[in-house]
This record gives C-alpha cells, structure tokens and sequence, in this order.
C-alpha cells in the first residue's frame, strides 16, 4: 500500500502475490475496509489476468481460486486437485507426492469402511431404504 492507502498498481505483474491476498481476503471480519479492498484490487487483477502470459499451473490455480475461494471447498477434495496439479509442476519432488497420494488413499480407506460399518448398522437396526419412502 501507498501512503495515500490504496494499492500500489505495480503490484498486478506479482501473480502469485495476487492469489495470496485474493485468498487472504476471505479471512477478513465484515466491514474491515482494508481487507475489502485488498480483494477489490486482487479480484479485480486476477481476473484481467492474461493467461498467456503465466504458467500453465499458476494460471489453472487462479482460476480454481476464482472459481471458489480455497478455503470453502472440502479439504479432501482440494488436496486431491492439489496433487494433480503438483504433479504437473516441473520442479515436483516425487517422493512427496507418492507420500500425499498413499495419505489419500489411506484416509479414503478409512472413511470407505466407516461408511459400510455405518450402512451394515442401519440395516440391522431395519431402517433399510424402502421403509423409509
């Protein structure tokens, strides 16, 4: 910010500086009129934005977040998005990725069978589907 408190123009050619404070945005109270500007100014670059000029990855990353905020969307399927989209980036360590993705799996795993213990447990207690219509 400039001494006059608005953004300083320059700031749009940061990319990924724009994302984080379009992400931050979102963090703020109602009517704090810093953070509302802060995604005015990011809101606004973000979507001039031309994507022929940034990464393939960082472009798809600010239309994912423009799409809807980050910190809205289910983290289980957000990390799912992020691992596809590391994978493509050229500078990826693969033993990280194998690590995120064996956490996935592992995590659905578990949620795979509290769902059947769950499903098992309503039919024995007889609330199986038809009676319920």
């Amino acid at each position: 910010m400039n001494r006059a408190g608005t953004f300083i123009e320059s700031l749009n050619k940061n990319v990924k500086g724009l994302l984080n404070l379009y992400e931050a945005s979102f963090h703020g109270l109602e009517g704090e009129a810093i953070v509302d500007e802060a995604w005015n100014f990011a809101s606004k670059h973000l979507k001039d934005l031309n994507v022929d000029e940034v990464p393939t990855n960082l472009a798809s990353h600010v239309n994912h977040a423009l799409d809807m905020p980050i910190h809205w969307r289910p983290n289980r399927l957000e990390a799912r998005w992020f691992m596809d989209m590391y994978e493509k980036q050229q500078d990826m360590i693969p033993s990280l990725l194998q690590f995120a993705k064996l956490d996935f799996n592992l995590v659905q795993s578990i949620h795979r069978k509290e769902v059947s213990n769950l499903a098992r447990w309503w039919v024995e207690l007889g609330c199986e589907q038809d009676e319920l219509l």
